[in-house]
């Protein structure tokens, strides 16, 4: 269970299913020409290895809504709005679909219960194996 001896850069272009750095990069469209280190630490609030240490530790009591509002630094919502300024059309939730492979919610719920007795190359393997690699 949780990452191993992977660093987070592994860890994010395997469970993404894509390099972490082309995922940004689309992303970082609607955010200007910040790094995706900068990013990551402005949208989770937090530094990236305390934000995957808080994921393999299962959100602790902490519901998904307050995890996210905490990490993100804002609401989730107003989160997601922003994001979508980088992608046209979509709504937040088919933006999300189509990274995640897999309904948001699902995801969230299912990151929660801190994988169940899938390991976490099973659970990403089911919910990415959607995802156009991206070489």
């Amino acid at each position: 269970m949780g990452f191993g001896d992977q660093t987070p850069t592994v860890f994010l272009t395997n469970y993404l299913g894509c390099n972490i750095f082309d995922f940004l990069t689309e992303i970082k469209m609607g955010f200007g020409n910040q790094t995706p280190t900068v990013f990551l630490t402005n949208y989770l609030g937090c530094n990236i290895f305390d934000f995957l240490t808080e994921i393999k530790m299962g959100f602790g009591n902490q519901t998904t809504t307050v995890f996210l509002t905490n990490y993100l630094g804002c609401n989730i919502f107003d989160f997601l709005t922003e994001i979508k300024m980088g992608f046209g059309d979509q709504t937040p939730t088919v933006f999300l679909t189509n990274y995640l492979g897999c309904n948001i919610f699902d995801f969230l719920t299912e990151i929660k219960m801190g994988f169940g007795d899938q390991t976490p190359t099973v659970f990403f393997t089911n919910y990415y194996r959607n995802i156009v690699i991206r070489v």
